[in-house]
């Protein structure tokens, strides 16, 4: 994908610049500077820069040693060296007579982007994943109101609940066969279950 996306910026440039800056060419007054920047852009550096990013991306945490020395976290490499490109694509679009030679760089950056969507990291932004999660969190909201409505005594003679009268006090027969609770009210006076 790397390679193919440089071939289409290639052409892109190609055709913006209408024909005077391409791959190969050596005519007209920028010819040697031309031929320089013409096989930097198009060469397999910017590939190689996406594939370190997808690496550092899925392998943030993996330690390696920077000059076969220092210890360097694979992440950091890639925020570097991201920083770097990015400064590059900022200083030729910010001169108006080279802003097309970002075109290439962002053409085979392209790898990684689709790299970076195809891996799922981008799964949350999903339309389909936003509405799992929010009738999930609806269902949990549901839940929880209805578990809130839900009484955790109840007297086996009259029915009322904690939830009728906050002050009632609930209390299990230790005569009756099973588990029975009473409110305050029929602790003392209800028959006993044998």
């Amino acid at each position: 994908m790397g390679m193919f996306f440089t071939v289409i910026g290639a052409f892109v440039l190609y055709f913006v610049t209408d024909g005077a800056i391409g791959a190969g060419s050596t005519g007209g007054l920028l010819s040697y500077a031309t031929f320089t920047v013409d096989h930097y852009l198009f060469g397999t550096y910017y590939i190689s820069m996406s594939i370190l990013f997808a690496y550092s991306v899925t392998y943030g945490e993996e330690m390696i040693l920077f000059m076969f020395v220092i210890p360097l976290k694979m992440k950091w490499l890639g925020i570097a060296y991201g920083a770097m490109i990015a400064y590059e694509i900022v200083s030729y679009l910010s001169k108006p007579n080279m802003w097309y030679f970002a075109i290439p760089i962002i053409a085979s950056l392209l790898n990684f982007v689709v790299f970076y969507f195809g891996t799922g990291k981008m799964h949350r932004y999903n339309p389909k994943e936003v509405v799992r999660k929010q009738k999930y969190k609806k269902a949990v909201s549901e839940g929880q109101a209805k578990a809130a409505r839900l009484s955790k005594h109840k007297c086996a003679v009259c029915g009322r609940t904690e939830q009728d009268d906050p002050n009632l006090e609930f209390r299990f027969c230790s005569r009756c066969n099973g588990n029975y609770e009473y409110c305050n009210d029929h602790l003392f006076t209800h028959t006993h279950v044998q």
